[in-house]
């Protein structure tokens, strides 16, 4: 009997285990991004994005809207931490990478 709950407790052990690994986070890392500040998104929900000379866009999160509209449509330098999102469509069919910079500071 008791061989049997050793082998049932490590059974579920093991799946608890694999299961935190799926829900982290895709990857994070500390990043220096230039490019051009626009407003991405309809109203109410707009976000400030990043959009690079190669066609990338980041989507700044968090950032204080009266100061960087300031520097809205200019070449910007931004330092934060990206976030790699994959989304997936609620039908499952499509999926997508978002990028995104958490606590952007603009570079002067």
């Amino acid at each position: 009997m008791k061989t049997i709950t050793f082998i049932v407790s490590t059974v579920l052990l093991l799946l608890f285990s694999a299961s935190l690994a799926v829900a982290r986070p895709a990857q994070e890392s500390r990043v220096t991004i230039t490019g051009t500040l626009r407003l991405v998104g309809n109203e109410p929900f707009t976000r400030f994005a990043l959009r690079t000379e190669e066609g990338k866009s980041y989507i700044l999160e968090d950032v204080p809207r009266e100061e960087w509209s300031q520097v809205l449509g200019k070449k910007i330098t931004v330092k934060g931490t990206l976030e790699i999102r994959n989304l997936e469509s609620a039908d499952k069919t499509k999926t997508f990478t978002e990028y995104i910079i958490l606590d952007a500071v603009l570079q002067s």
